[in-house]
């Protein structure tokens, strides 16, 4: 049997507010991700119509054949007929949306592979009709009648169709706002979500064991500790000496190199857990800090290209800068090796009780960054990274500073959130 692969990417994105194939999700292009779940699928081919240049010249797009339809405005039907159209030789296609960056090969696998004889197989997700859809051969010879925006739901009214179960394997959400884009976790569940955070402070430059943060997951938080007996992270190398607990929403290998020609000593797989670009960014904090430790949360490159290093601290606070009812709070933007961008980071001093959850928050835009404290304004900087970041959470601990040794510093988180940028 012929079993092709069809992705649907014609659309306007009128709800969306753009062209929300170029939309960055996890590090790459919304549209990318369904390519590369069908990229194993042969032949394969994506229908494109709304800014059909603009998607082939920024879109990777995986070896699939992208076929122009002329009639795209005229609704989803239209697109099928096209892409259908080409696949005519095809005994089975699978019709996949180009908005469903969750859907993984894995899902699209177990699809291709469905016994049975009915005219369709549908993806579930806990038991729930989603995508994609194989259509098989009495419903391809149908594809002629297809029309309107309803694309084949009225073509499955009256079909054979079976299921399988996908859910385990991949995601169903699909986007039509820039809303859906918007990330949060509050961080109700039993334990981290894996597929977002790493539980390690970057493990690259040591090991994942030993760069491993104590932490908990209860109460609706992430609780950041560091006990007296936690080791020193990168012992030997990095100095001055430091202890630290800390997750990130992504990984890359070489990122954040602390000297000169350091060596990568535990090679980690690249991971675009959450990784924006431009929006509002929120985290809901308090901590405890003794004059020795330091709780932080940043965005910075992963450096996938070498100039993408730069940094957005959204807050940086030190305990020997505490004092009753206030603190030194550190925000701005690091340069680190990005030559576009310069150092501008200073630390006000604000009336805050660092012990009490507050939101600290940071607008990202293009040239712009606007740092705010429970919606009170802080401080603008006219620069800004210009590529994804990803997000870093961590408690430090600095044994060679005056304080008391056996205090454990605390960084509790019980909400991040991400806003994408209206279009």
């Amino acid at each position: 049997m012929t079993a092709a692969a069809l992705v649907l990417a014609a659309g306007g994105g009128s709800r969306f507010g753009g062209t929300k194939q170029l939309a960055t999700v996890r590090g790459r292009p919304l549209l990318e991700h369904a390519l590369a779940a069908v990229a194993a699928v042969s032949p394969r081919v994506v229908v494109l119509g709304h800014a059909a240049d603009d998607i082939q010249a920024g879109v990777d797009l995986h070896g699939a054949t992208p076929v122009l339809c002329p009639d795209w405005e005229d609704g989803q039907a239209a697109s099928l007929r096209c892409g259908l159209a080409t696949l005519a030789g095809a005994d089975a296609v699978l019709v996949v949306l180009g908005d469903q960056p969750g859907l993984t090969p894995a899902a699209v696998d177990a699809l291709l592979a469905a016994d049975g004889d009915e005219d369709a197989v549908r993806a579930t997700y806990g038991g729930e009709p989603g995508h994609p859809v194989l259509l098989r051969r009495p419903l391809l010879a149908r594809a002629g009648e297809l029309r309107g925006d309803a694309g084949f739901r009225d073509l499955l009214r009256d079909a054979r169709v079976g299921s399988v179960e996908v859910g385990h394997l991949a995601q169903a959400h699909d986007v039509d706002t820039a809303g859906d884009l918007a990330f949060e976790d509050d961080f109700d569940g039993a334990d981290l979500d894996l597929a977002v955070w790493v539980p390690h402070y970057l493990p690259q430059w040591s090991s994942r064991a030993q760069s491993a943060a104590t932490y908990l997951v209860a109460g609706s938080e992430l609780r950041l500790t560091i006990p007296p007996e936690q080791g020193i992270w990168c012992a030997g190398d990095h100095e001055p000496p430091l202890r630290v607990s800390g997750v990130q929403s992504g990984v890359f290998s070489r990122q954040q190199p602390f000297r000169d020609g350091q060596v990568v000593r535990e090679a980690q797989p690249t991971q675009w857990g959450w990784t924006p670009e431009y929006g509002r960014l929120e985290v809901r904090a308090r901590m405890a800090l003794s004059p020795r430790s330091m709780a932080s949360v940043w965005m910075i490159g992963l450096e996938d290209e070498p100039r993408r290093c730069g940094e957005i601290c959204i807050f940086e606070i030190f305990g020997d800068a505490l004092e009753p009812g206030s603190a030194a709070l550190g925000c701005g933007i690091k340069n680190i090796r990005d030559p576009a961008l310069t150092w501008e980071f200073d630390a006000p001093r604000l009336e805050l009780d660092v012990a009490d959850p507050h939101v600290y928050a940071a607008d990202w835009q293009p040239g712009r960054v606007d740092f705010f404290v429970d919606d009170a304004h802080v401080k603008t900087v006219h620069q800004a990274p210009d590529y994804p970041l990803q997000m870093m959470v961590a408690v430090f601990d600095f044994p060679e500073n005056a304080g008391p040794p056996d205090h454990v510093p605390l960084l509790a988180v019980d909400r991040v959130r991400g806003v994408p940028l209206r279009a």
